[in-house]
């Protein structure tokens, strides 16, 4: 049997909630799925973790493995929209912008494809904070990229502390939402 009709085998048994395929799906693809994640986010160990979701969701949504023409691309949607989910969840607990770009946005100039996917990351992020309203882009953007405290936040802006807070928190609703709009444009 030539290899497209063994993965439409494979993916049809899987879709049937065959466990033995799917253990053979996850043999045949987790080095591709784990190399990429690798270079999305450069740790071992987020990478790891990251793959796994990717096959936890292939497990979840086996029942769609009927409609799938190209299998390779569904799994790199899937790995860039947890890593998009990631970058969500990183920006939420309120880790610095500048620092999350250092870590988890590396620039690689021998992988053209993952250097335009970085760009395109980092581009939709800033489009999301562009898109503020301007008193939380200004606190979120001092909070951020300055690293200024909610205390020196209100100094700053001559606001109270708890204005501070307000905007920081409305801005991250402003971008969850901002993200997760683009995020189900580019699933449909």
């Amino acid at each position: 049997m030539d290899e497209p009709h063994r993965e439409i085998s494979l993916l049809g048994r899987v879709a049937d909630g065959d466990r033995e395929a799917f253990q053979a799906l996850f043999e045949q693809y987790w080095p591709k799925v784990y190399r990429k994640s690798l270079h999305l986010l450069k740790s071992p160990d987020l990478a790891q973790d990251l793959a796994q979701e990717v096959f936890i969701k292939v497990w979840e949504k086996r029942g769609q493995f009927r409609t799938i023409g190209n299998f390779d691309a569904y799994l790199f949607v899937l790995v860039k929209n947890l890593f998009v989910d990631y970058l969500r969840k990183k920006l939420i607990t309120e880790v610095p912008i500048a620092e999350m770009q250092e870590d988890s946005l590396p620039v690689d100039g021998d992988d053209a494809q993952t250097s335009m996917e970085n760009r395109e990351l980092e581009h939709l992020m800033h489009r999301a904070i562009e898109n503020l309203p301007a008193q939380l882009q200004t606190a979120f953007r001092l909070s951020r990229f300055e690293g200024l405290t909610h205390r020196q936040i209100a100094l700053e802006m001559k606001i109270t502390k708890i204005t501070s807070q307000n905007y920081l928190a409305r801005a991250l609703l402003h971008i969850r939402g901002f993200l997760n709009s683009r995020q189900e444009e580019n699933i449909s």
